[in-house]
């Protein structure tokens, strides 16, 4: 993961990660201004990533057999 997101500075990856749904759940209809001191729940976190993870393994794995 650190390969994929060491090229990004602070403002990319605050960027990339604000539109993830982890973020936007835990937000709600807060203007991006607004400050926050809701927590992401871990049920949330272990589904965004548990569908990331399937969904990258699906992509490397329908371009792994493009070459094969």
């Amino acid at each position: 993961m650190v390969s994929a997101y060491i090229r990004y500075n602070k403002a990319a990856l605050t960027t990339i990660t604000h539109r993830e749904r982890p973020w936007l759940e835990a937000r709600g209809d807060l203007d991006e201004s607004e400050g926050s001191n809701t927590l992401m729940t871990k049920e949330c976190m272990r589904n965004y990533f548990r569908t990331t993870s399937e969904c990258l393994r699906n992509y490397f794995a329908s371009k792994l057999k493009a070459y094969g």
